[in-house]
């Protein structure tokens, strides 16, 4: 097994469920180590470590800082563990297992405890103050699957946001979370969602090699992806990062699907600007600068 401690792989075990109230977060401590024979269909099990002060003195700290050391401790095993599937996928469904159950009854008990109108993030990592931050990662907080029935009152949600999520869901399944979304928003309630312009990218592979040398083609190539053709300006955002499985917009169809779900006003928006001051700043893509689309919609 790999573990994770002060940022680095070594060989040990990693990932552990600290206790709290409503359930465990995840943080550096233990699993357990599968046993001679196991298939890949056994599910670890987490075990902490009272006995180590720098993994597990977790009633010590609060809880934001727990999840944010679970998110980064996610992240780190998911980048050493990318030539690795099998193993990633191995842990990853230990982890998500026994946690997800906790996220989702944590984002029940949120949503009763936060007040309306609510506003709700889809596909967040980051908390952020007044909004529920959702996701469906192994280590979320908070659990919502955006693509089936949200467990949330119809009317209550004032904004929806949600940045580079949609274009991961098939267009089935992306329509289903706009009408969920709809369906949970007070009248006037505005969604922003965020997601790749594939039109724009398009266009910057029709100008050929000038748009090698772009900012986008630049934030690219830093982010690890190949660009030496204009054509990986479109290989990229249909093929990478998991895109193949999705569905990806230019502004005219999403706003179609947008009307479709019940939404109207629909507006292209800047990254990190809108008129209204609650989805001012949110966006976190601003160095992909016109490859990225910011539409807003009325409910």
């Amino acid at each position: 097994m790999l573990c994770f401690q002060r940022g680095r792989c070594c060989p040990a075990a990693l990932v552990c469920c600290a206790e709290e109230a409503d359930g465990p977060h995840f943080g550096p401590c233990a699993v357990t180590s599968p046993p001679s024979g196991a298939t890949t269909s056994y599910q670890p099990r987490l075990e902490g470590r009272p006995s180590d002060a720098s993994a597990c003195r977790v009633r010590q700290v609060g809880r934001d800082q727990i999840v944010k050391k679970g998110i980064a401790a996610g992240e780190r095993l998911n980048h050493s563990l990318a030539g690795r599937p099998a193993v990633r996928s191995f842990i990853r469904s230990g982890v998500e297992a026994v946690n997800t159950p906790f996220a989702k009854s944590r984002f029940r008990k949120e949503l009763a405890r936060s007040g309306e109108p609510i506003k709700l993030e889809v596909g967040g990592h980051n908390p952020r103050d007044g909004w529920l931050v959702t996701n469906v990662n192994a280590v979320t907080r908070l659990y919502l699957d955006a693509t089936k029935r949200w467990p949330v009152r119809a009317g209550s949600v004032e904004y929806v946001y949600s940045d580079n999520v949609i274009e991961h869901l098939t267009l089935q399944a992306g329509r289903q979370m706009l009408v969920e979304a709809h369906k949970s928003m007070r009248p006037s309630g505005v969604i922003r969602i965020v997601t790749p312009d594939l039109r724009a990218h398009v266009d910057m592979y029709l100008q050929g090699a000038s748009a090698l040398s772009n900012e986008v083609s630049s934030h690219y190539r830093d982010i690890g992806q190949q660009v030496e053709h204009a054509v990986d300006l479109i290989r990229i955002p249909v093929a990478a990062f998991g895109h193949h499985a999705g569905y990806l917009y230019d502004f005219d169809t999403l706003a179609e699907e947008l009307n479709r779900a019940g939404f109207q006003d629909v507006i292209r928006c800047e990254l990190g600007e809108s008129k209204h001051e609650a989805l001012r700043g949110l966006d976190l893509r601003s160095q992909e600068g016109g490859a990225q689309l910011a539409v807003e919609a009325t409910a």
